[in-house]
């Protein structure tokens, strides 16, 4: 009976668990059925999925890469802001490269959601979520520049879902790409029409008028810029966005020259105060006092600008934005001429270690400015260098900025060099005791700053060490030395031996108790040195006693250092007197020349013409100083040294100049271009002698004429070509010293210093292999005719040998001495050969003869008995260069007689070996 009664039970039990199994499904079945279709896939999985999970994750990504663009771009707040912020273009992109990892995983996330959730039934796309992600996917590709692709999916989201809630969104994206691509037009005809919606929210409003903005400056129509750019800050949502929009806005007011909008603008920036980013608001201030017009303010308007900037100095929350304050501080008193505190300002700006290199840019070419209008020309030059450091090489300014640092090159080298000279020649003047006594006084200042600089030093040990132990003791309390909790224990900042100063407190805790000892075993107990707590005197003691023994051993401290370095030789002496006197000279002519500075080259030639010892230098100094004094109106100084150049230098071609300057205009009425041509055409026909006379008259003649260091140059190839290497190389130098200006001291510092070197050497060279030789025959000037008569005669035997590939010169040599030279690329073993044939005369006469009998009766060319010498092109270069014919006789005579003791060597050892 029990038994029966527990089967009865549990049938019962499965049978209401089916029933209500059953029951279950089909209220699950009715309640399917009861929904339509469309609402039924509406909320279906695959939405909640895409929703939740892909298209999220892609937004979400996306949205970090706007944030990666936010904190790594930086605005150019002098140039006029871009209304979209977007990294650097890249030169080359690899295929497939990756310019940020947000986007890229943001658009893999959209394809995915498109590929994995589409649902398109009947053409018709099923799954709403479907336009975000096709708008997704184009601004990722729009931010990692793949503008063709991103285009592809705005156009796809206007032609699939024309009426979707992103396809005003779709728009303006396909707008910013059209921009990208160089097709503003049709930006701005979308975009306008767009705006004729009614159901635009603002922040597309915004957006469209901010698009237009910007297409329309990528057109430089900044006037209808203004207008939209003005639509997108009052309909933008954002404070944030509207800052920057306000800001845009009151730069292009201030482009377009009007400075009264343009604070308005700014103003509007200004108001927004904390809901925008401060580096609008900062620059917003800057940009007011920027257009501050001070030639219409009063003394109460730049009393409140000083307040307006002390005060935004002061604020806590402008201390990262001080190097910007300061500037403009300085710009301000600069405004005021108050150039000594515009100076103090500007390098406070630069004290502050900018983030922005332009405005350090800015702080240098205002101090360089500054110093070039003040004739500091030395400092000037360092400033410009440092700006030069911070502009681009490609950009325009770059290059007007190193035209004017280069000009300065010539007065900073003399600068220096004159400054340099006057300091060692105050020391030569100085009587021993008074070398003495300066050196001294500046080994005590080195002495006294290196002191200064322990103490600092020493200080600063101190202060770290105190600020150890207010660790340690805080350590008890759960508070480390960063003032942060952690617990029980005081986590240390840093490895101890990361830290220098406390490296160092252990070293010399450590020598106090043990001293300098030698590492070995048991160091401690053999080497104890006995010390307590009242021992830091005689520690103390002890290092004062160490330092003055290094002081005593570093050279700088040494007397000997200095005194041992003063000349006493007089050659030297004279040496650095004579670079003293060039270095003043050049300066007077520069500040003449080039820079119009009367008042400093009056001073320099001045000075120089005052020195007691007599130089080179004193009459050009003179009349430069005479030009001057006109120059500046200064007519009894002028007239006084016009007589005393009659008196002491009556014969100087720079006298007869200010005596008789009728006869200086009529000479340059005369065209000394023509003359030059004249001077040229002599030196091209090896008509040296008469090219130096002609050029020496002309010197005379335009003596201050532009065109002089023109017959300068002229003239050193001349002498070179009549005297040789060392006369060549003096007038090279002189050009470089009286004409440093001049476009000719260019071409002459190039052949100074790379022609030259190449010139002076001296040495014959033995070239047996060479393929470069010649032939030369040597004549007397007197001896023109048979020259000539030589040079036809060989000519002609060179075509009876079909050597027509040689030609012959007749070459100046020196005076009253010139040379017949045979040219070519032969061997020494053919030129051999033909002065062989030419000497024995073998070479048949054929003119007027049937050449094809050849019983004929042969006609041979006379002999050629004038004595020559076969030379390597290298060796005839040293003759010509260094005049040294003579000279390589002797060397080709010895040449032989080496050569005939190694024949007669080579023989007799050839005899004791057959022996």
């Amino acid at each position: 009976m029990y038994f029966n009664s527990r089967i009865i039970l549990s049938t019962h039990n499965h049978f209401q668990a089916s029933f209500y199994t059953v029951v279950t499904l089909c209220c699950l079945f009715f309640f399917s059925c009861s929904r339509t279709k469309d609402t039924f896939i509406n909320r279906n999985w695959h939405n909640v999925t895409t929703r939740n999970n892909v298209l999220f994750n892609g937004q979400e990504a996306f949205k970090q890469g706007l944030n990666d663009i936010s904190s790594t771009y930086k605005d150019d707040f002098w140039e006029l802001l871009p209304i979209e912020r977007m990294v650097a273009n890249t030169d080359f992109r690899v295929p497939g490269e990756v310019l940020n990892q947000n986007f890229d995983k943001a658009e893999q996330k959209a394809t995915k959601a498109i590929q994995r959730h589409s649902m398109l039934i009947k053409e018709r796309e099923r799954n709403p979520k479907m336009d975000e992600s096709f708008l997704l996917l184009g601004k990722a590709r729009y931010f990692e520049k793949r503008f063709i692709p991103a285009l592809e999916a705005f156009n796809y989201i206007n032609y699939k879902y024309p009426h979707c809630n992103s396809s005003a969104q779709a728009k303006i994206w396909r707008a910013k790409t059209y921009m990208r691509l160089d097709n503003n037009e049709q930006a701005i005809e979308d975009l306008k029409l767009m705006l004729n919606r009614t159901d635009l929210s603002k922040k597309d409003r915004s957006g469209a008028n901010a698009m237009i903005a910007q297409a329309f400056l990528n057109l430089k129509k900044k006037d209808s810029a203004l207008l939209y750019i003005s639509n997108a800050a009052f309909y933008s949502p954002k404070a944030m966005q509207a800052g920057r929009y306000y800001y845009i806005q009151g730069q292009l007011h201030e482009a377009l020259g009007d400075s009264l909008q343009a604070n308005k603008a700014y103003d509007s920036v200004i108001r927004f105060r904390r809901r925008t980013d401060w580096k609008y608001y900062i620059n917003a201030q800057m940009a007011k006092m920027r257009n501050f017009d001070y030639t219409v303010s009063d003394s109460l308007g730049r009393i409140a600008l000083e307040k307006r900037l002390k005060k935004l100095e002061k604020a806590r929350e402008n201390r990262p934005f001080l190097d910007l304050i300061y500037h403009h501080r300085a710009r301000h008193y600069r405004s005021l001429q108050q150039i000594d505190t515009a100076v103090y300002w500007y390098k406070e700006s630069l004290r502050k270690e900018s983030l922005d290199p332009k405005l350090v840019q800015y702080n240098y070419k205002a101090l360089a400015d500054i110093a070039f209008d003040r004739k500091e020309y030395l400092t000037a030059g360092d400033y410009f260098d440092s700006t030069l450091s911070k502009m681009s090489e490609n950009s325009r300014n770059y290059r007007r900025l190193r035209r004017k640092r280069d000009n300065l090159d010539d007065v900073i080298y003399y600068e220096k060099q004159l400054n340099t000279t006057d300091s060692i020649l105050h020391l030569v003047s100085m009587s021993q005791d008074q070398q003495l006594s300066y050196f001294i006084n500046y080994i005590d200042s080195l002495q006294q700053l290196q002191k200064d600089k322990e103490l600092a030093l020493e200080q600063q040990r101190k202060n770290q060490k105190r600020q150890e132990l207010i660790a340690e003791s805080l350590g008890d309390t759960g508070i480390s030395s960063s003032g942060i909790s952690i617990g029980s224990k005081a986590v240390s900042s840093a490895f101890y031996f990361y830290n220098k100063t406390t490296v160092q407190n252990g070293l010399s805790v450590f020598y106090r108790k043990y001293g300098k000892i030698k590492l070995k075993d048991n160091w401690k107990y053999e080497t104890i040195v006995e010390s307590s707590s009242n021992d830091e005197n005689t520690d103390e003691d002890q290092e004062s006693v160490i330092s003055s023994q290094d002081n005593q051993l570093d050279p700088r401290y040494q007397l000997s250092t200095y005194i041992d370095k003063i000349p006493v030789d007089k050659a030297q002496i004279d040496s650095l007197q004579q670079k003293n006197h060039l270095s003043r000279y050049q300066l007077g002519i520069i500040y003449k020349e080039k820079f119009k500075e009367w008042d400093l080259a009056k001073a320099a030639f001045t000075t120089l013409i005052k020195t007691e010892d007599s130089h080179e230098y004193l009459v050009p100094a003179k009349y430069h100083l005479y030009q001057v004094y006109e120059s500046l109106g200064d007519t009894q100084a002028k007239e006084d040294l016009k007589q005393d150049m009659l008196i002491n230098h009556k014969d100087s071609r720079y006298t007869q100049v200010i005596a008789f300057p009728e006869k200086l205009l009529e000479k340059k009425a005369n065209q000394p271009e023509l003359a030059y041509q004249k001077v040229y055409d002599k030196y091209k026909m090896n008509d040296y002698q008469a090219a130096l006379v002609l050029c020496e008259q002309a010197l005379e003649d335009y003596v201050s004429d532009p065109i002089v260091s023109k017959f300068e140059l002229l003239k050193a190839y001349i002498n070179g070509r009549i005297e040789g290497f060392s006369s060549y190389k003096k007038q090279l130098r002189y050009i470089l010293e009286n004409y440093p200006q001049a476009p000719e001291a260019r071409e002459a510092q190039k052949l100074y210093t790379k022609e030259l070197s190449k010139m002076q050497s001296m040495k014959f060279e033995l070239s047996d292999k060479s393929k470069n030789h010649k032939l030369i025959f040597f004549f007397k000037d007197t001896e023109l005719s048979q020259a000539n008569r030589l040079k036809t005669d060989i000519e002609t035997i060179l075509k009876e040998l079909e050597f027509d590939y040689l030609n012959l010169s007749i070459d100046y040599y020196r005076p009253q001495e010139i040379f017949l030279v045979l040219h070519g690329r032969i061997s020494r073993e053919q030129v051999n050969y033909l002065y062989n044939q030419l000497y024995d005369g073998k070479v048949e006469d054929t003119r007027g003869v049937n050449t094809s009998n050849w019983n004929r009766v042969k006609k041979y060319y006379p002999k050629i008995r004038k004595p020559s010498h076969i030379i390597s092109t290298d060796n005839y270069a040293i003759i010509q260069i260094h005049k040294r014919y003579q000279a390589y006789i002797d060397w080709e005579k010895e040449q032989g007689k080496n050569a005939q003791k190694e024949d007669k060597q080579g023989v007799s050892s050839s005899k004791k070996i057959q022996g």
